[in-house]
């Protein structure tokens, strides 16, 4: 669940105001988000605190959720699978600020995670914050963590006890965040099209996954991935725009795209492979390969 406050809100709404007024397509030259914009989203758990002892007395929500026929089944499941009410459980909160003092990225990114072991019977005085980050380091290679060197572009207050780093190389995440990324690093690929994963392969090592954790700036789109044939942040087309760390709006876009027809910026759609059981496949826009957003990491 996705909040933006009032700055980036307007923000939303120079994108989108052409298909709510049904004069035209989104308009990502609204884009980048305004300084003092604010991002909020919280985050949700099927676990239950007996599973999990964060959780004891954390707010709850009501949801439509999946229903999953094997209950040690972990994979995430697509729209096919039927959805019945289910409670959901707060987990995580986390919050990023468009901060031109963040050079180069702009932008502060933050987590807090529920921690019911705390006293007190108010559930939203037991979010305790996880730490702040505020650019990728990198410089600071998978070498570098193993040698014990920490990051110096993000600070990390806590493992909570879990006994693991949250982002690579030590970098600030979430708890329930893919362990082989960060959280800047994630949000760097918000790009339309998007024809990068959001995180590297699980199995990267670093020569390629450090492609995802440059600096760049709010303008600079994340480009191609690294492979055997491209080169990391190759540019497949002028009309390739950089959505502003907003892997939202990269969501937004992509649902658009499927359920409204191909559009693009400047150029026109050859290809549009997708259907609405399809969020995790891929498909063709101007012959760039569209990922989907998830947080599984590439195949």
């Amino acid at each position: 669940v996705g909040f933006y406050n009032d700055v980036g809100g307007y923000t939303l709404g120079r994108v989108w105001s052409p298909v709510d007024h049904g004069t035209g397509k989104p308009d990502v030259s609204a884009l980048p988000f305004a300084q003092g914009t604010v991002v909020a989203k919280l985050l949700f758990t099927e676990a239950t605190d007996t599973e999990v002892a964060l959780l004891v007395g954390a707010p709850t929500i009501q949801a439509n959720i999946n229903v999953r026929s094997n209950p040690t089944d972990t994979a995430c499941p697509d729209n096919t699978v039927a959805r019945a009410p289910g409670i959901l459980r707060l987990l995580q909160i986390d919050v990023a600020v468009r901060d031109g003092r963040a050079v180069p990225t702009g932008w502060v990114f933050g987590t807090f995670v529920f921690d019911g072991r705390k006293p007190g019977t108010d559930p939203w005085a037991k979010l305790s914050p996880v730490g702040l980050m505020w650019a990728n380091d990198p410089n600071h290679s998978d070498a570098d963590a193993q040698q014990g060197k920490k990051p110096s572009e993000s600070v990390v207050l806590s493992d909570f006890g879990l006994g693991r780093d949250f982002g690579r190389g030590g970098r600030m995440n979430g708890p329930v965040d893919n362990p082989i990324s960060a959280c800047i690093s994630c949000h760097m690929t918000a790009q339309w099209p998007n024809p990068a994963p959001v995180t590297p392969a699980a199995n990267a090592q670093w020569d390629r996954a450090s492609c995802w954790f440059r600096n760049l700036d709010p303008t600079t789109p994340f480009g191609l991935p690294p492979s055997n044939t491209t080169t990391c942040g190759t540019i497949p087309s002028p009309s390739l725009v950089s959505l502003d760390f907003s892997l939202q709006l990269a969501v937004g876009l992509r649902n658009y795209a499927r359920e409204a027809g191909p559009f693009s910026t400047t150029f026109s759609v050859d290809e549009l492979k997708a259907s609405r059981s399809a969020d995790k496949a891929t498909f063709k826009v101007d012959g760039i390969e569209s990922f989907p957003i998830n947080r599984e990491g590439e195949e």
